[in-house]
């Protein structure tokens, strides 16, 4: 499916969109495609809605989808560079705010998290900007993915507390941050 370019991708139906997508999903190994077209399509289809926009090739989106269909984070070492290693406690220090914000939410949307991120940010007098850095790289591991309060949507409460979790055991380590790089 190289063939298919990313104009292709943005003007397949979600079903056809979708078609495509959950076989070779599954054939990287990341999860039954009977599962992602049937207990969790809804979850699936807006999983394709953010990342077909970033996507040129089937290729691209399910390398993109792996971040969310894997229980692990693979850091992508620039990232951690730029936006944990510059300066660990601050990072840290972010995370953990970020944290509790999230934590504290009842409601597990976008219309909640926004204002319980910025207001953290605000707290600690850094634009929210500084502290969406350094969690984004938490939770998917890269610099560049869809907009934050979509991605905790998709990772859901859980998986997104975990993977905040584990950053701030790796920013805890003595090399400040021990993942790879």
């Amino acid at each position: 499916l190289e063939w298919m370019n990313g104009q292709h991708l943005a003007r397949l139906s979600p079903d056809a969109l979708a078609a495509l997508a959950a076989p070779a999903v599954e054939a990287a190994g990341l999860a039954s495609a009977a599962e992602l077209l049937g207990s969790r399509r809804a979850w699936f289809d807006q999983l394709l809605e953010q990342l077909r926009v970033r996507s040129r090739t089937v290729d691209d989106l399910v390398r993109q989808a792996a971040v969310y269909l894997r229980d692990e984070v693979a850091y992508d070492a620039d990232a951690v560079a730029k936006h944990w290693r510059k300066d660990p406690a601050a990072a840290a220090s972010l995370l953990a705010a970020a944290r509790e914000a999230l934590a504290g939410l009842e409601a597990w949307e976008p219309a909640a998290m926004e204002p319980a991120l910025r207001d953290a940010a605000a707290a600690r007098g850094v634009g929210a900007g500084k502290l969406f850095q350094p969690l984004r790289v938490a939770l998917t591991g890269s610099a560049a993915s869809p907009g934050m309060f979509d991605v905790l949507a998709l990772l859901g409460r859980e998986s997104s507390l975990a993977r905040v979790d584990a950053a701030l055991a790796l920013l805890a380590e003595p090399a400040g941050g021990g993942a790879p790089g």
